[in-house]
């Protein structure tokens, strides 16, 4: 299962590159905001 969701993720963040690009991103740019995203994600299931 795990590996079926980081397959997931992986095709949907090259999706999303990929548009990035077509609408004219600059690619480094587009990657440091998915990396800040996936750094401020928090599990839902640890205690805080």
């Amino acid at each position: 299962m795990l590996n079926q969701n980081i397959s997931e993720i992986e095709d949907l963040a090259q999706d999303s590159l990929d548009d990035a690009i077509i609408m004219g991103v600059d690619e480094r740019q587009f990657k440091k905001v998915i990396v800040n995203l996936i750094e401020s994600l928090s599990s839902r299931y640890t205690d805080k």
